[in-house]
């Protein structure tokens, strides 16, 4: 069987599913609502450390002189 996504509109609605579900001993799940996306850069803040960090920042840095110089 497949899984099936219900959004109900009320909390009357979201009740009488459950008790549907368990009268039919059909497993179910609520999820929360859906969070709100974040911007890549604040969910990765802080996670390398400084000096991993700087190690990039360089490595960018010299990857960007080699194309910036190279002959077309």
């Amino acid at each position: 069987m497949g899984t099936l996504i219900i959004h109900p509109q009320s909390e009357e609605q979201e009740n009488l599913f459950e008790q549907l579900a368990k009268a039919l001993k059909v497993p179910f799940e609520k999820a929360e609502e859906e969070q709100v996306k974040q911007k890549l850069s604040e969910k990765y803040a802080g996670k390398l450390s400084s000096a991993v960090a700087d190690e990039l920042q360089e490595y960018v840095r010299k990857s960007r002189e080699e194309w910036s110089d190279r002959d077309l």
